[in-house]
């Protein structure tokens, strides 16, 4: 079996500390899902920081495994930034519009 779509939101205000807490709570996650007989795919599982400042950089780990930083995920939806712009999210449903708009006037 497979966990899709499992999010973990940790809250801070040093990077040493979320860092810290977020290794510790992967290692429950990830006993959590091996006793569970779940299997958790590290090389899809990515970690995005919400900030002003786009140089931050977390050494997140699953076993050995590094995990890589993204800069945007869509969540419910709704594309979210790393820096909370809601540019791509706004391109997405300018397209959804301006495709179904074609269609109708075509019809």
């Amino acid at each position: 079996m497979f966990a899709d779509d499992t999010n973990l939101f940790l809250t801070g205000k040093d990077c040493r500390e979320i860092e810290s807490l977020f290794n510790r709570e992967l290692r429950c996650i990830s006993e959590w899902f091996t006793s569970n007989r779940l299997s958790l795919n590290v090389s899809k599982t990515l970690y995005l920081v919400f900030s002003n400042k786009n140089n931050i950089q977390l050494k997140l780990s699953i076993g050995s495994s590094l995990l890589a930083k993204q800069m945007d995920t869509k969540f419910l939806g709704v594309y979210l930034s790393a820096n909370l712009s809601w540019n791509k999210h706004i391109d997405m449903v300018v397209n959804k519009i301006s495709k179904n708009v074609g269609i109708i006037a075509k019809v």
